[in-house]
């Protein structure tokens, strides 16, 4: 569900959008005559270009204040708040000082403005990497990982632009590889913002954030038309520079793959379900478990339904059990009196899952019999001697794989 106040905060978002985008809009068509065509069907595509420019920002800035407020005590989201507001500060400085007063007083200087605009663009797109990665390596076990992608692939678009401007010289390039290069740079560029605002929208879909949701397609929108308003037949085909920007850009995907959770599943590792009653989250440390499973080599993902869960939570149990080789079930008389840790031991029985039952406190082996769950798999938490209880608890995992393996082979021969 998405709060009041988050409304709020996308309205007011909208409503400063709008009012900057016609400010910009009426005064270009009062002073300098842009947008001379005066019809809504020409001036759509500039209005929700601007509008998309400020949204986003706008978005930023107020996806910054609800992280630092957000129970799962997101870090470095100071940054965040930081980088809208001096994005937006640019935006106005430049457009309502710079370009007005330049064109006003000294059109001259335009040659000397665009050289500045051009290398502020670059220290822009480096804070803009910086501080979204420096935000998702801070924050992994709270889907961090999809904002350090998205900056990952945004620092290879970077250099693809930079090499862009300073290696393919027009005046050194014939004019049909001009054309083809400069094709190939926009297709390029394209496919990663595409890439990289995927990143960012299914981060806000994993911590039910709207902001990020809006925020990824209005700043694909804006990157997207920036691109193809630039495509003018001058561009050129040097295959060399052609290969080298396929080659980072392959680089860079299958690195941003080291931290996005798709990536994950996919190493050689055990998947993990833990199974448990929401009422024993804290006191038996599920989160502690899970963090320390991950850190382990052998260990691909770890699912648990306070960081996982998405949709309907039957839903989400089948298809997050289904992915799983292990199941450790949390055996409290919480979890015994629960219709859903019992649904999730069925689902686990029914896909011949490796069941791990976890004693806990008061509760005696005679106990799990009704369930069908036997001691010689299972372990005794122990609060007292937890990090003992952890480390036994992943040699159980890896001598079910060992065992695992030696069963495939044999099968083999």
């Amino acid at each position: 569900m998405i709060s009041i106040q988050r409304i709020y905060q996308i309205l007011i978002a909208i409503f400063f959008s709008v009012f900057f985008t016609l400010i910009e809009i009426v005064l270009e068509m009062a002073f300098f005559h842009g947008y001379s065509e005066i019809n809504l069907g020409y001036l759509f595509d500039p209005f929700l270009f601007l509008f998309s420019g400020y949204f986003y920002i706008f978005l930023l800035i107020f996806a910054g204040y609800d992280l630092q407020k957000n129970k799962r005590e997101f870090e470095k989201t100071m940054s965040l708040k930081v980088l809208g507001y001096v994005l937006f500060l640019i935006h106005i400085a430049f457009f309502f000082l710079l370009i007005m007063l330049i064109r006003l007083l000294n059109p001259a200087l335009f040659s000397v403005f665009d050289t500045i605009a051009l290398y502020l663009s670059y220290a822009i797109m480096s804070a803009i990497f910086i501080i979204f990665f420096n935000f998702g390596v801070n924050n992994e076990k709270d889907y961090g990982n999809y904002a350090t992608s998205f900056a990952i692939l945004y620092l290879i678009y970077f250099i693809i632009t930079l090499l862009y401007h300073f290696l393919i010289i027009p005046e050194l390039i014939s004019e049909p590889s001009l054309s083809i290069i400069g094709t190939t740079f926009t297709t390029l560029q394209i496919l990663l913002v595409y890439l990289a605002a995927s990143y960012i929208f299914f981060f806000g879909i994993r911590i039910k954030l709207p902001h990020f949701i809006l925020f990824s397609l209005f700043w694909l929108y804006y990157n997207i038309y920036h691109q193809l308003s630039n495509l003018i037949p001058e561009y050129t085909d040097e295959f060399l520079y052609m290969l080298m920007i396929i080659i980072i850009c392959l680089l860079g995907i299958i690195v941003s793959i080291r931290y996005f959770e798709l990536g994950k599943r996919l190493k050689r590792g055990m998947r993990v379900f833990i199974s448990h009653s929401t009422e024993d989250f804290k006191r038996y440390r599920i989160e502690d478990i899970a963090n320390f499973l991950r850190e382990q080599k052998k260990i691909g993902h770890v699912y648990f339904c306070e960081a996982d869960l998405t949709g309907n939570i039957d839903k989400w149990m089948k298809k997050s059990i289904q992915k799983s080789q292990i199941i450790t079930f949390i055996s409290t008389q919480n979890s015994l009196n629960s219709k859903d840790s019992i649904f999730e031991l069925n689902i686990a029985r029914e896909h011949e899952l490796h069941l791990i039952p976890i004693l806990g406190v008061g509760l005696q082996w005679e106990d799990l019999e009704k369930l069908n769950l036997q001691r010689e798999f299972g372990l005794i938490f122990a609060p007292m001697e937890f990090e003992k209880f952890l480390e036994e608890l992943y040699q159980h995992i890896l001598k079910y794989r060992k065992d695992k393996k030696t069963e495939i082979i044999e099968e083999k021969k």
